[in-house]
């Protein structure tokens, strides 16, 4: 299910037709979409809209220093219960 909506992720498509953040690097999402869910859930999502991630982390290196960025932690905070988005 997830790599189906990764098929239809705006960020990424744009990043990759060099259309956005040229020279950013991020992470592919391996949790659920962030967004739209329901205000004081877990991860319950609004019937009307299609689930997606609203929140990215984006990283650029100065040159020669790509390979020495490692994220260590990527993950929605799904604790967080009074918005309709999950921060990452």
């Amino acid at each position: 299910a997830l790599a189906k909506l990764h098929l239809a992720d705006g960020l990424s498509t744009e990043m990759a037709n060099g259309k956005v953040f040229v020279g950013f690097r991020t992470e592919a999402p391996t949790f659920k979409p962030t967004f739209k869910v329901e205000r004081a859930c877990d991860l319950s999502y609004v019937e009307k809209r299609v689930p997606s991630w609203c929140d990215r982390v984006l990283w650029k290196s100065l040159p020669g220093f790509v390979d020495d960025i490692t994220p260590t932690l990527y993950e929605a905070c799904t604790a967080y219960k009074t918005s309709d988005h999950k921060p990452i």
